[in-house]
């Protein structure tokens, strides 16, 4: 067996990972006790972005998201309307380039543009609509 030259051994290993992260299931996220309006956890949504040039030294972004409802109403909201969300996802972080992921504060910036976009999608606000949104992974890499 001949063995993958390096470049093209990492393309494989990230290839593989991102499969695996499309495909296998993520398990529900569990609340907490700790409040949150006794709307129902949500599940993470999924995403795996070109960012700037595509191709050899392109740039790929995994990320995951929640966007927590404001009250069970909410949820049901969210969940009829994740297509359209999702794709506003991928509007806006498609649209940043690979500078603008380098900075220190583009998570919450980020954050704060979805909420903000996802409500005004919805008709909402945060007490009745998306009251936040958290990344629990964020990975940028060149390719």
């Amino acid at each position: 067996m001949t063995s993958l030259p390096g470049a093209l051994m990492r393309r494989a290993t990230l290839c593989i990972a991102t499969f695996a992260c499309l495909v296998l299931p993520t398990g529900p996220a569990l609340a907490n006790s700790g409040g949150g309006g006794g709307a129902p956890a949500e599940t993470p949504m999924n995403f795996v972005l070109n960012v700037g040039p595509t191709g050899r030294g392109g740039f790929v972004l995994q990320l995951q998201m929640v966007a927590v409802p404001a009250n069970p109403e909410a949820a049901k909201l969210i969940e009829a309307f994740k297509p359209v969300l999702q794709h506003h996802v991928i509007q806006i972080v498609g649209s940043l380039k690979p500078e603008d992921l380098r900075r220190e504060d583009i998570r919450d910036t980020l954050a704060a543009d979805l909420l903000e976009d996802f409500n005004a999608e919805l008709e909402t606000s945060t007490r009745n609509g998306v009251k936040s949104v958290y990344f629990t992974s964020f990975i940028f890499q060149r390719m």
